[in-house]
């Protein structure tokens, strides 16, 4: 396996970290609307 310098991107990035992001940009605005419709 090629090693992996933090923060380089020479190959594809890394899907994980995109899946991550992507979640987080989903859920968390979700998380924060049903927070405010529960009170």
């Amino acid at each position: 396996a090629p090693s992996r310098e933090p923060g380089s991107f020479s190959g594809e990035p890394d899907m994980s970290m995109v899946l991550m992001q992507s979640y987080w940009i989903v859920d968390l605005p979700q998380r924060l609307y049903q927070g405010v419709a529960s009170q």
